[in-house]
């Protein structure tokens, strides 16, 4: 297996993609978008995978790349397409342009490690490494036994960490299960701690909140049971996935405002344009496009110009639409919110994204809409190197998605009237 990388130099003379043959034991681990440790003129440096292949026509010397730094997929297809278009149209390194895919708390990782959550529950191949530490080196040395590891990862008993300062806090909960070993030890029991058991018995690992309801016990039953080794108890990291039947509100439209509506439902293949100065009807309208893309299960992208649109457009939702899983990113948002937040998207916990242009190439992979407020103001353009345009970025990803575009106005512009006389956008009005 061979893979094309970009590697991280900020030179236009080495800004193409190298190849690098993937040793057999990564070759489980590598994905389009890892982040790689290679040789490159005589230094290790990081590269990013952008191709990989059986085979290459390459035939020249071909060096076999160093280490992994990611476990899991960090970036998607879409992302790589987007890092790739932006390099070519702005003519800027392409290394440059996959930065822009990476948050911060991302950028920086470049040793990793291994730490203990639960050690009474792991492998014993694998607990013999840490010879009483709580964290060690996850490094090529260990690649051997990877699989092991990845395993007790996915369990909760472990956990990848990295030297650099770690944002976010990463939240466990404790998952109680029957110790089958004193299953001939119970008859004793008060009639609660039975009760205790057999719901465990007949459900398997439940948290301790599911316990206490459906057994009508207390916290402290259930401890006392941990605590004389009925019960086993670990940590599982929580990934906040919550199953909600989601509530469309009731939308009134008046005759000429159900005309607006009707021209969006037939006219699907153009971005809108749509120029309101009446508010009411803008958030209504909003709201029920909105709405009609969730019943579907699909994902809905909004992007302002401001941090203070971005947070009253994300409250206006948040109390319109109930049980939709809403997340703003702005950066006035602190670092560790802003973790948890892109972590639940990065697992696609959620329905739609309130975002300034700093949030334009989150991971979403379900985009069904995408809003833009005031698609033409000077905050949309990225002056420094790559210079891009957040409008086009929008587009493209609507494009890639097969969803639908809706540039939202007040007033229109000289620009995106042209854009609408040359046909590009179909014309949504309302005064």
């Amino acid at each position: 297996m061979f893979a094309k990388i970009v590697v991280d130099v900020r030179s236009s003379n080495v800004d193409i993609m190298y190849t690098y043959k993937i040793p057999d034991k990564f070759i489980d681990y590598i994905f389009i978008g890892s982040r790689v440790l290679v040789n490159f003129n005589l230094r290790e440096i990081l590269g990013y995978v952008i191709e990989i292949s059986e085979e290459t026509d390459y035939s020249g010397e071909i060096k076999e790349l160093i280490d992994v730094f990611d476990f899991d997929k960090q970036l998607t297809e879409e992302q790589i397409e987007l890092a790739l278009k932006i390099s070519e149209e702005t003519r800027s390194l392409l290394v440059s342009s996959l930065d822009l895919m990476y948050p911060a708390f991302l950028k920086t990782k470049y040793r990793k490690y291994l730490k203990v959550i639960n050690y009474n529950f792991l492998d014993a191949n694998v607990a013999l490494l840490f010879k009483e530490k709580d964290k060690i080196i996850l490094d090529s040395d260990l690649i051997d036994i990877l699989p092991g590891i990845n395993k007790e990862v996915k369990k909760g008993n472990l956990e990848i960490i990295y030297d650099n300062y770690q944002y976010g806090t990463r939240k466990y909960e404790n998952i109680f299960s029957f110790n089958k070993k004193k299953k001939d030890d119970i008859n004793s029991l008060t009639v609660k701690r039975k009760r205790v058991i057999d719901f465990l018995k007949a459900n398997g690992n439940s948290d301790i909140n599911d316990i206490s309801t459906a057994c009508d016990c207390s916290y402290f039953i259930i401890k006392d049971l941990v605590k004389k080794g009925y019960l086993k108890v670990k940590k599982e990291l929580i990934i906040e996935k919550e199953e909600k039947t989601f509530f469309r509100p009731i939308i009134n439209y008046t005759f000429e405002e159900k005309e607006v509506k009707n021209k969006y439902v037939t006219n699907s293949k153009k971005p809108y344009l749509f120029v309101t100065n009446d508010i009411e009807f803008r958030d209504k309208f909003l709201l029920d496009i909105i709405s009609e893309v969730l019943i579907n299960n699909k994902q809905v992208l909004v992007v302002t110009k401001s941090i203070l649109q971005s947070f009253e457009v994300a409250n206006f939702l948040e109390s319109k639409l109930f049980n939709a899983v809403i997340y703003n990113f702005n950066s006035a948002i602190p670092n560790s919110q802003y973790f948890d937040n892109y972590m639940q998207v990065k697992h696609q916990n959620v329905d739609i994204v309130v975002t300034t242009m700093s949030g334009i190439f989150l991971p979403l992979e379900n985009i069904g809409l995408s809003i833009m407020y005031e698609e033409n103001d000077i905050n949309y353009i990225n002056e420094k190197s790559p210079k891009y345009s957040s409008l086009e970025v929008i587009k493209n990803r609507t494009n890639y998605h097969k969803a639908k575009l809706v540039l939202v106005n007040e007033a229109i512009c000289v620009e995106n009237y042209y854009q609408y006389f040359i046909n590009k956008y179909t014309f949504l009005s309302y005064f």
